[in-house]
């Protein structure tokens, strides 16, 4: 009798923890559904999700004053808490400007949603076109001046939405990957995000924190401000750059995709010549022509690699988000870049920088908030 009683308490000690993981799996999976709904259907609310669960994180760390612990250690925490955090917002870490400076940016999507949603609507157009002209290989997606990565995450989540099983190859493009790619560099492991490389970066430390101080040798760091900022750059990177392809696998696994970091467009043209990669079949990018975008000559580089992927790869297509010139009804343009003057077009004045072989020509949409729908170009 006692054997009985026994297995039978046992029996619903197994079930009862069975039951609680399946329904600990079904409410993660109703979190990951319901924000994968708010990004197709309402970016805004998405972003506005993200920026919540952020700031309660940042708040989370100061409370717990990470300062004040070893960097490594500091990282750690970093890392286990956005893990938990990932059950109330699966991609914390992403993000998307709506500042420029103390007023909103034209171009956000807390000023006009329109104007993204029009580009949007365009690339993911152009990729749906590309993934079903070219079924011999992956198609190759560029994101340049990429920031917080969100906005080029709506544009996969949306192709995705409507080809579940799509081949992509998605490279981006952010001054702010330097520490990271370089570190990545320096470790001979490639640029694809295929797996969490922390401990790689633990292992190799002394050789790391020689690469950074010769990096910021003209600074003058101490080695623990030195390891906190390399460790600290690197793993907000990283986990940023997991939350990004992990969800995106997670909610549609029947795609192929894979990811990759660079921090300029010299950068990803030497890597895919060097690995003898397919020039890019589209390049987006949004808004690169703010204070810091300019400081760091982001239209130059932007232009740079349209030319050069237009030269290896004359059918590939390219979108530019950006605020207009010239139209005072339309506050926002779609700019595209060719190597041809066609009717409508303009030449750039790319002045006597030599890194330019040939002429570069322009032509935009402007997009006008009344209008009932967007034009696809």
């Amino acid at each position: 009798m006692f054997f009985r009683k026994h297995l039978a308490c046992v029996f619903l000690l197994v079930t009862s923890s069975l039951l609680n993981a399946a329904f600990k799996s079904s409410s993660l999976e109703q979190t990951d559904r319901r924000f994968l709904n708010l990004v197709l259907t309402n970016q805004a609310a998405a972003l506005n999700k993200i920026d919540t669960e952020n700031d309660a994180a940042i708040q989370h760390m100061k409370d717990l004053d990470i300062e004040k612990k070893a960097p490594i250690e500091q990282c750690e925490l970093f890392r286990e808490f956005v893990q938990k955090q990932e059950s109330v917002c699966p991609v914390i870490l992403l993000g998307e400007c709506t500042k420029e400076d103390f007023w909103d940016c034209r171009l956000s999507r807390t000023y006009q949603p329109f104007y993204r949603n029009c580009f949007e609507e365009n690339v993911v157009t152009a990729l749906l076109g590309k993934l079903t002209a070219i079924d011999t290989r992956q198609i190759e997606y560029v994101g340049f001046g990429v920031g917080g990565c969100f906005q080029d995450f709506v544009i996969v989540a949306k192709t995705l939405a409507q080809k579940p099983n799509a081949p992509l190859s998605i490279h981006l493009i952010d001054r702010n990957f330097t520490p990271y790619v370089k570190w990545r560099d320096e470790l001979n492991s490639g640029r694809c995000i295929d797996r969490d490389y922390f401990s790689d970066f633990i292992a190799q430390k002394p050789r790391l924190l020689g690469y950074g101080r010769k990096e910021w040798a003209d600074e003058n760091i101490s080695d623990t401000q030195l390891e906190q900022r390399l460790f600290g750059e690197c793993t907000r990177i990283e986990v940023q750059a997991l939350q990004f392809i992990g969800f995106l696998k997670k909610m549609f696994p029947q795609s192929h995709l894979q990811l990759y970091l660079h921090e300029s467009s010299e950068s990803y043209l030497d890597y895919i010549n060097r690995h003898q990669m397919t020039p890019a079949d589209l390049i987006t990018a949004a808004d690169i022509q703010d204070e810091m975008s300019l400081l760091r000559r982001s239209m130059r580089d932007y232009l740079l690699l349209c030319e050069k992927t237009l030269q290896q790869n004359p059918l590939s297509l390219n979108f530019l988000l950006d605020k207009h010139p010239e139209d005072e009804k339309a506050e926002a343009c779609l700019t595209k870049i060719c190597l041809e003057e066609k009717p409508g077009c303009k030449k750039f004045n790319t002045g006597n920088d030599p890194a330019f072989t040939i002429p570069l020509y322009w032509s935009n949409l402007p997009i006008n908030p009344s209008w009932l729908k967007c034009i696809i170009l």
